[in-house]
């Protein structure tokens, strides 16, 4: 803060001096996360952190807190082996390559390993559905794989929306339709078929909905709610109908006259 003095002279002005700790330190395979006056250190990914602390502070005195962490290697010994490799470039993870792809599946990949996920109607063949890189550049086992169930494409029914999961599919009639069956969702079984016939929707017999001059209709699943235009008012009982198994509506329409 600074103060004009009757004088009209101000007061002397702070002044900003750097701090003395210089660039931002940067370690190898790691990312900073610079604050205020302190900086974050995260290993990459199949690295771990090697020291005490993962955050230092800039001294007033222009000085680190501490020495700075480093971030070694840290990958699980191949099959047979011992203790990790050390080394950096013996330990670098560019050995295993890419992740490796395995069709009809979702990998998801972690500091030291990669988990796969098949996709929908698939299911895994082999022993693990994880696998691990390891320090002499294999992965820890062989690929699994995904093979289809053999049901095939979802099945469509005519007049209904099909809500698709991991082994069964559910069905729901469209409006003015009733689900004709004993289920409303099928499962896909490993042997490629099925687990119930199909059902079917049917229309519940009240046909196209009854329009009316002047108001708005929205539509629900077995009634139909009338709301009549500006400046118009409704003339008779209801302002709402159904739709009835008979295939007639519950009460006579009703109208809007303007007002």
């Amino acid at each position: 803060m600074v103060v004009c003095f009757r004088n009209r002279h101000w007061s002397n002005p702070p002044t900003c001096e750097v701090d003395g700790c210089g660039a931002v330190p940067e370690i190898e395979d790691a990312k900073a996360t610079v604050f205020s006056f302190s900086v974050l250190y995260k290993c990459n990914r199949f690295h771990r952190l090697v020291g005490s602390v993962s955050r230092i502070f800039c001294y007033t005195d222009g000085t680190w807190s501490s020495p700075l962490p480093r971030c070694e290697a840290d990958i699980p010994p191949a099959s047979g082996g011992t203790d990790p490799i050390t080394d950096k470039q013996e330990a670098s993870i560019d050995r295993c390559g890419a992740v490796p792809e395995i069709e009809d599946a979702k990998a998801t990949v972690f500091s030291f390993s990669v988990l796969y996920k098949c996709n929908r109607f698939h299911r895994l063949v082999g022993s693990v559905s994880r696998i691990f890189c390891y320090t002499d550049g294999t992965w820890s086992s062989p690929l699994p794989r995904c093979e289809g169930d053999r049901c095939g494409a979802v099945p469509e029914i005519e007049d209904a929306k099909a809500t698709v999961f991991s082994f069964s599919v559910l069905y729901k009639c469209n409006r003015f339709h009733r689900l004709v069956g004993s289920v409303s969702r099928i499962f896909c079984y490993t042997d490629g078929t099925w687990s119930s016939p199909l059902p079917r929707c049917e229309v519940d017999g009240c046909g196209a909905v009854p329009e009316i001059e002047d108001a708005k209709a929205t539509v629900f699943s077995f009634s139909v709610l009338y709301k009549c235009n500006r400046f118009h008012r409704l003339v008779g009982s209801v302002s709402r109908i159904f739709c009835y198994t008979d295939g007639t509506w519950s009460s006579p329409l009703p109208r809007c006259e303007g007002s």
